[in-house]
């Protein structure tokens, strides 16, 4: 119909009808991109994220907003870190990192270390922090409910990622001999969002060995793995799960005796933490720490594995990490 009275209309040769086609076909494409283009207006929806977030590409983490003026632009930059039970060490080993990415970024670099892992991402949702590492457990959760994005993956001199394993640990001397000797006692895990400190145990003990938190074993949290592992070398705590990375780091330094805990259990290799941003820092920031990190070259303590990065891929790199955290029933924002 529509070329039927265009053409009548176009052979009479009037000005006043080629106005009219035009405005006809201009009104047509706009109630087709109103109604049946409806697929490109409508709102971006992710159902991997936070129904405030956006993926257009589909790499599960957020993207930025499409609104420039929320982007983010700091100067200087806060890197944020992790605590541990020496962190003038880390500090130290973390100076040329620092002087590195100040010097690819052409800005100030400045150090924050959360007291604990819950301060570290209060101080990130406030944007008091822009570039950070989470434990493993916050990763998940933090990349589905509070915009982080993983940019940089530490991996061992091959490139390989790195990671650590869960471990069930007890005194020595314990009668506890195998997970499933846990019923009856008391097992310390570290906190909420830490995967081989809460979430990893959790499931797996439900799984594998059929015993629930709270019914077949009672639980309290430690805050912190160093903690949970100084407790059971000193006979505190009767079980604790923690990382067989940071047990290893504090034996190590001397801090307890290996002799005096025994491994009941010891999980599957899960990824270390990758250090990470805002989905609101401008891309081409984001890019620009990405390159630095990715060109990186120093002291291993500081990516608690091998002395580099590549960039990091969450998809696929997080796969069972999302398991794990589906499993744990912490997938969800509260």
């Amino acid at each position: 119909m529509e070329n039927a009275a265009c053409l009548a209309h176009t052979v009479a040769r009037s000005r006043r009808t080629r106005v009219f086609c035009l405005a006809y076909r201009a009104g047509v494409a706009s109630i087709f991109l109103l109604f049946g283009g409806s697929a490109i207006a409508a709102p971006c929806t992710s159902p991997d994220l936070a129904p405030s977030f956006c993926d257009r590409n589909g790499d599960m983490v957020a993207d930025a907003p499409d609104d420039k003026t929320q982007w983010l632009d700091p100067d200087p930059i806060m890197l944020g870190d992790v605590p541990s039970t020496d962190m003038t060490e880390r500090a130290a080993k973390a100076a040329p990192f620092i002087k590195h990415l100040e010097k690819a970024l052409g800005r100030k670099v400045l150090y924050y270390v959360g007291t604990d892992y819950p301060d570290l991402v209060t101080a990130f949702r406030a944007n008091r922090v822009h570039v950070l590492i989470l434990n493993t457990g916050s990763v998940v959760q933090s990349v589905r409910c509070e915009g982080y994005v993983p940019i940089a993956q530490p991996v061992d001199s091959q490139g390989n990622v790195g990671g650590s394993h869960m471990e069930l640990i007890v005194p020595a001397k314990s009668t506890i001999k195998a997970p499933q000797d846990l019923r009856g006692h008391r097992l310390t895990f570290v906190d909420q969002r830490s995967n081989n400190g809460y979430k990893a145990p959790r499931a797996i003990l439900a799984k594998e060995f059929g015993l629930l938190e709270g019914k077949d074993y009672s639980f309290d949290f430690s805050g912190r793995h160093d903690n949970s592992i100084l407790g059971v070398a000193n006979g505190s705590y009767e079980a604790a799960s923690v990382a067989n990375d940071i047990r290893a780091r504090i034996e190590r330094e001397g801090l307890i005796d290996p002799a005096s805990i025994r491994v009941i259990y010891k999980s599957r290799i899960f990824p270390l933490p990758p250090w990470g941003v805002s989905n609101r820092l401008d891309p081409a920031l984001v890019a620009r720490v990405r390159d630095a990190m990715v060109s990186y070259r120093g002291p291993i303590g500081l990516l608690q594995v091998g002395d580099r990065f590549r960039a990091a891929d969450f998809k696929n790199d997080w796969a069972a990490m999302r398991d794990i955290s589906a499993a744990s029933e912490t997938a969800n924002c509260k």
